[in-house]
């Protein structure tokens, strides 16, 4: 059984259709594009050699590897060796799995048909370079990945979106030689994204899925010990497909952002209430298709803002905080050459400005944007 929550309209903004400023790129320099692997999905940065500069790596679904590229602190990139998955990967998420204070890669992979899948953990060597350490068979279909301390005991769990089993799966480790013990938490229909937060401002990771089928999320608190209160189903609207958590309004807890998958699409903005539900703030009409969502502050005056990318085109878009978690419903475009399907919003110059970097899928690339002062 759920507990479904309703929505409670506290503001309604009439959008202006499909509105976009005219200084397409004036939050960005032009962009930089760099091969990857075959069909990237997934685009994370860390600093990966301890240098201080921050690194990028790509999940490449068809090419079976990851691309490690290493940045130089001015915004470029160097690439290295790729990683051997044996496995399509999908998402990638970095962390210091083992403790030994070196950035490691927690990978999901699918083999074709995703018929056998697994979770694969690949340790780093302090030089940009990584080893297989343990590799995790997965009752279900890892699509995205997340990483927390789910149980309290010190050490790193695992929690993975089964988009076709309606459930998000989560690997309890059992101890520093690697090993998980496996749960299931239902969910709506069609699981295809996750993400962690203190929702309800106890100090303990919680877990939030975008349902794609049902038009909701799955809401997971967190009670310590690998246990989860019943599920929370929050209504988000039709076709969800990504989603972002952040303070949006100040109030130091957690927003929920919803990107819509449907023609054409939309955002929806939620007001975290800090007990793992919401409220309807804000929707926000875009005129494509969505895929990804991400929120960061684009123009410095302290708010975070929205940033989307679309099906199929050469642009992200940037939607402005105005206060209280309300935003200006104009789009700011940001061009990014390649056909992007995810982005990492991330920091490799050293300067106050968030920079871009995006992976197109079809074309196998990535390319970066660097943030600059807003003109």
């Amino acid at each position: 059984m759920s507990r479904k929550v309703w929505l409670v309209c506290l503001v309604f903004v009439a959008p202006a259709a499909f509105a976009a400023w005219t200084i397409l790129g004036s939050l960005f320099e032009p962009p930089r594009i760099y091969d990857t692997g075959a069909n990237p999905l997934d685009v994370v940065a860390a600093d990966l050699d301890g240098d201080g500069d921050l690194d990028v790596l790509t999940a490449n679904r068809d090419g079976l590897s990851i691309s490690v590229f290493l940045g130089d602190g001015r915004g470029s990139l160097t690439a290295l060796e790729p990683i051997d998955t044996e496995r399509g990967a999908t998402s990638l998420v970095v962390t210091d799995m083992n403790g030994d204070g070196v950035p490691d890669i927690v990978a999901s992979g699918c083999s074709p048909g995703c018929t056998d899948n697994n979770i694969m953990i690949y340790h780093g060597l302090g030089d940009g370079g990584f080893e297989r350490a343990s590799t995790h068979s997965i009752d279900g279909v890892p699509y995205n990945v997340a990483v927390a301390d789910f149980d309290g005991d010190g050490l790193l769990d695992v929690a993975a979106s089964d988009y076709p089993g309606q459930r998000l799966l989560v690997l309890l480790s059992e101890g520093r030689a690697g090993s998980f013990r496996q749960i299931s938490l239902p969910t709506g229909s069609q699981p295809i994204a996750l993400a962690v937060a203190d929702l309800d401002d106890d100090g303990r990771p919680d877990l939030i899925s975008s349902d794609h089928g049902a038009g909701s999320s799955s809401v997971y608190l967190s009670l310590g010990g690998g246990e989860f209160v019943e599920r929370i189903e929050v209504e988000t609207g039709e076709l969800p497909y990504s989603i972002a958590l952040g303070d949006l309004d100040g109030d130091r807890l957690p927003d929920l952002v919803v990107a819509h998958s449907t023609d054409p699409g939309g955002i929806t903005v939620l007001q975290g209430r800090g007990d793992g539900t919401f409220d309807y703030l804000q929707r926000i009409d875009v005129a494509d298709r969505l895929v990804y969502v991400d929120t960061a502050d684009f123009n410095d005056d302290g708010r975070a803002d929205i940033v989307v990318t679309r099906e199929k085109q050469a642009f992200a878009g940037v939607f402005l905080n105005e206060g209280d978690g309300l935003f200006d419903t104009r789009e700011i475009l940001v061009e990014a050459e390649n056909r992007i399907y995810s982005l990492v919003v991330t920091d490799l110059d050293h300067d106050p400005y968030p920079d871009l970097v995006t992976v197109d899928y079809e074309r196998s690339t990535l390319s970066v944007s660097l943030g600059k002062k807003p003109e």
